[in-house]
Formats: C-alpha cells, sequence, structure tokens
C-alpha cells in the first residue's frame, strides 16, 4: 500500500493536468502611452551648445504593440498565462527652443516653437493570474500580473511650427532602459476572436540618475487576438 500511495498522487496529479487546457494566441495592441513626471521642465526642450537635455512627454499619444500569449485554464476557469510582446511606446511633450549658450544656429530659429515625439521601443515579457467567465458563448477574462521591459531604442522627433522654416535636432544620447510595473486586463472573447483592455502602471523610474526627477510609464492598452490553438 505504501507503495502504491505515490503512485495514486502521480496518477491524480496527472488527471488534473489533463483536466486543463492551454491556448495560444496572436494579437496586436494600441493604446494612450505617457509618463507620469515631476521634471520640472518636463514640456520644455533646450538646446545648448554643450548637448541637448532631455524630457520625458508627459503628454499621451497612440503608441502600438505585437505579441504573442499562451494561457492555462483550468477546470474551474482559474488562469495562469503569459505575455510577450513587442512595443513602440510614444508621448509627447511641447517644444521650445532656448538657446542658453552660442550656438551655430540662425537668430530667427531661436524662438522656434512646437512639440516632439519621444519613442520608447522595447521588448515585454507579462505573467498573469486570472479568472474566466463564462456567458453563452463568449468567455469573460479578468486577469492582473506584472510587466518587464528592455529598451532596444529611444529616441525624439521635434516638429517645428515656427516660420515655416525646420531645423535638424540632434537627438539626445538615451540609453536602454529597463521597466517594470503591474498590469491589469480586462478580455472577452467569441470563438477565435477576443478584444482586451487594460492598464499598465510602471514603477520604474526613467530618471534614475537623478535624485530631483521622476518619470514613470503610464499606458491605457486595448487590443484584437486571435487563437492559433
Amino acid at each position: 500500500m505504501k507503495k502504491l500511495l505515490p503512485l495514486i498522487i502521480c496518477l491524480l496529479a496527472f488527471q488534473q493536468l489533463l483536466a486543463q487546457k492551454y491556448e495560444f494566441s496572436a494579437q496586436v495592441n494600441s493604446g494612450l502611452f505617457n509618463f507620469s513626471s515631476t521634471y520640472q521642465v518636463t514640456n520644455a526642450y533646450f538646446i545648448s551648445a554643450s548637448g541637448i537635455y532631455r524630457a520625458y512627454g508627459d503628454k499621451p499619444i497612440m503608441s502600438y504593440g505585437a505579441g504573442l500569449q499562451f494561457q492555462w485554464v483550468s477546470e474551474q476557469n482559474f488562469i495562469m498565462g503569459l505575455q510577450t510582446e513587442y512595443q513602440d511606446l510614444r508621448s509627447k511633450f511641447d517644444l521650445h527652443v532656448y538657446i542658453d549658450e552660442p550656438v551655430n544656429i540662425p537668430l530667427s530659429f531661436q524662438t522656434v516653437n512646437g512639440y516632439v515625439i519621444h519613442s520608447n521601443q522595447v521588448l515585454s515579457i507579462a505573467p498573469y493570474l486570472g479568472y474566466r467567465i463564462l456567458a453563452k458563448k463568449i468567455t469573460f477574462d479578468a486577469d492582473a500580473g506584472i510587466f518587464t521591459s528592455i529598451g532596444i531604442h529611444q529616441q525624439d522627433t521635434p516638429h517645428m511650427d515656427g516660420n515655416g522654416n525646420d531645423i535638424r535636432v540632434i537627438d539626445p544620447q538615451y540609453k536602454r532602459q529597463s521597466d517594470a510595473g503591474i498590469r491589469f486586463e480586462i478580455k472577452a472573447a467569441y470563438s477565435r476572436f477576443g478584444l482586451s483592455t487594460g492598464y499598465d502602471y510602471g514603477m520604474s523610474n526613467y530618471y534614475s540618475n537623478n535624485q530631483n526627477n521622476e518619470a514613470y510609464s503610464r499606458m491605457f492598452r486595448f487590443g484584437i487576438s486571435y487563437r492559433i490553438l
């Protein structure tokens, strides 16, 4: 009997595993992304002989992403899943060219205004737990988890609106930055197609090397998915 007990436990565990099902989906996402920032000159952009001082945009604009989702759904409708995604996270801030040192820029350009699109391209991974509600042919999933992202590239694209002219502004040297935070999502699916909405609350300070300023990522997400398996 003592020898049979471990075998029985293994069989019960295997039976429980078979009672689960797995789902594999491809998805595209969009949303409004911005930084919650305490930077004193969030809506300014400075040009000087020594370089360009960076700022993270506090105005949300549309961002985009695409990725894969793999999840297990138990017989009791509990969910455990994982999302991987490429994202181009974009935010905006107003541009006021301010010359604090003599530079080789025509005088007519020294009062140019406009705006800057800050693009932050990342790869992210997000494990989560959730629960499924069945309503006839539609399923509703509510889940929460964490996300971690690794920066690939950051750049600023200025858009000038002064005197109908354009000047070339060299991007500040952003370092690759990682982020981490909390993600909440609600999903609805019919057959193989699904819709989702959620919120990402970043908890990593993008001004980590500056004790006087803080900038944290925020994003309202929505997307569509197709279940492959």
